[in-house]
């Protein structure tokens, strides 16, 4: 059964004023209940009596994830119209109850937005929040990153800036209620610039680990020792130790072909070694995907530095050194054991 939160008239008195206004504007009856839940949608439901022939209590369900991004007339149009069609059993007479309570172009605007908003959770879901799940963390707030998504996507997503909010018609709404809906479990619950950081770093330290087992599969020693100057070391040793190392994490290629689709690999583990030496953060936004900056807060990109640093051990050297002048340690974000890994 999907997680709900009951919500009474003094918890949210807006909102349930608003939907007894547009049930009589629609000539339904307003629900019994209403809760809320984490989905973006609006389902009625109801007990029926005497074998359906006498209506029971109504409840009405409430996406928070709707409540956080649309505004307040596509909300009850939503409401207006899961109503009408739960008393009428027919999709057509529930339409024309809805354009009669809240107007032609509301309920055409609510349709729309309603499966682009559908659209971005199941996206934001996969992409924010699933990966800091398996990693062990969690957001604090959950549908209020999901708000700030929407906004700084808006005209991508289709939608139009909402004249009055829906979550006016809730006022506070406390994120016990999103942990309700959306159960953390054990996980660590983390501010969404911090939750960003914890999740790349341990996707980086995961790739990470599994270059350096690669590597170790074919170097004699402790892969769990390995770190980028380990690396380095193998690099300036010339093109057999290049082609060896190279050809672990490209099996099914030439060494002349693995060796340049080596720098790929040798930029992971240079971007996490700067993230352990805590030269390099992850800067959170909701535009895009995160950046790794540097302290100059502009992007660090280190694939150039590290195609260059396969074309001989001095370029090797010089690469090495140009991350020392950073403030990078090179034995920083070694191989597995050294850190926590979500693998």
């Amino acid at each position: 059964m999907m997680a709900s939160v009951p919500v009474t008239v003094r918890q949210a008195p807006g909102l349930w004023a608003a939907v007894a206004d547009v049930s009589r504007r629609a000539g339904v009856r307003p629900p019994d209940e209403i809760h809320l839940i984490g989905d973006p949608d609006v389902t009625v439901e109801e007990d029926s009596v005497l074998l359906g022939l006498v209506g029971g209590r109504r409840r009405m369900s409430v996406g928070l994830a709707l409540l956080h991004t649309l505004g307040a007339d596509e909300l009850l149009a939503l409401v207006a119209y899961e109503s009408a069609r739960r008393g009428a059993r027919n999709e057509e007479r529930a339409a024309q109850v809805a354009i009669r309570a809240a107007g032609p172009e509301t309920v055409a605007r609510a349709t729309r937005e309603l499966w682009a908003v559908r659209e971005a959770w199941e996206s934001f879901l996969n992409v924010y929040v699933q990966p800091g799940r398996e990693a062990g963390y969690a957001p604090e707030d959950v549908f209020g990153g999901f708000a700030a998504m929407v906004d700084a996507r808006r005209p991508l997503l289709g939608l139009g800036e909402p004249v009055r909010r829906a979550t006016a018609l809730m006022g506070d709404i406390p994120l016990s209620w999103g942990h309700r809906l959306l159960d953390p479990g054990e996980r660590m619950l983390l501010g969404w610039p911090d939750f960003t950081t914890a999740v790349m770093t341990a996707e980086l330290q995961r790739e990470a680990d599994r270059i350096y087992r690669r590597i170790g599969s074919v170097i004699a020693g402790d892969p769990g020792r390995l770190s980028l100057a380990h690396v380095f070391d193998l690099i300036a040793g010339g093109p057999l130790p290049l082609g060896l190392i190279a050809g672990a994490l490209f099996p099914d290629r030439t060494r002349d072909e693995a060796v340049p689709l080596f720098a790929g690999p040798l930029a992971t583990l240079m971007r996490l070694a700067a993230v352990r030496s805590c030269v390099a953060e992850w800067r959170h936004t909701w535009a895009g995907p995160p950046e790794l900056v540097g302290p100059d807060g502009l992007p660090l990109r280190l694939e150039d530095l590290a195609a260059r640093a396969l074309g001989s051990p001095e370029a090797a050297a010089e690469a090495c050194r140009r991350l020392t002048d950073l403030g990078v340690v090179l034995f920083a974000g070694a191989g597995p054991g050294r850190h926590r890994s979500i693998e």
